[in-house]
């Protein structure tokens, strides 16, 4: 897949072969969304996951590329050979996936990437035989809402097991996607 500003394409994320550039895009990530909690919510996410985003980050990545690829799929945007986004697919339950780390660097945002990506999940949701798909996003992410909304995903209540903390779901909005 190409577009006017460059090739583009989507790799299955290997830990081994793709563990720098994956850190740096879950580092960049979790940095951003404690900068936006703490911009609109007045919220210390460090606080509320324990963590500095760099140790939450390296914590987590393991687990979520692995549980990813047994049970879905994560992959790395690439833009001319340059890792520009991420994005996975969980089982969450049975016959139940859930969207994780879906991010886009600021400065590739506009070009459709985060939909391309979004759309590969859900084949591979397919592919896989999930009945629905689930997802939790910061109401801030306008952008992101209409992606969602775009692809089918509708509004729902929240639910349990959620990567973020029970303090951050007022500000979140909680979507799905039935696959029948």
């Amino acid at each position: 897949m190409s577009t006017s500003n460059g090739a583009v394409r989507l790799v299955p994320a290997d830990l081994a072969a793709h563990r720098p550039a994956l850190l740096e895009l879950n580092v960049e990530y979790v940095a951003w969304y404690e900068q936006v909690c703490e911009e609109h919510y007045g919220l210390r996410l460090r606080e509320l996951i324990g963590a500095e985003p760099r140790a939450y980050a390296e914590g987590s990545l393991d687990a979520m590329v692995t549980e990813s690829q047994r049970h879905g799929a994560f992959y790395l945007v690439e833009v001319d050979g340059a890792a520009v986004g991420m994005g996975g697919l969980r089982r969450f339950a049975d016959g139940v996936g859930e969207v994780k780390r879906m991010y886009v660097r600021p400065d590739q945002r506009g070009r459709r990437l985060g939909a391309t990506l979004l759309a590969r999940l859900m084949e591979d949701a397919r592919s896989l035989g999930y009945a629905h798909v689930r997802l939790e996003t910061g109401k801030f992410m306008a952008a992101a809402h209409r992606t969602y909304e775009a692809a089918g995903f509708v509004d729902r209540d929240p639910y349990e097991d959620t990567e973020n903390p029970k303090e951050l779901w007022p500000h979140l909005r909680f979507m799905e996607l039935s696959l029948r």
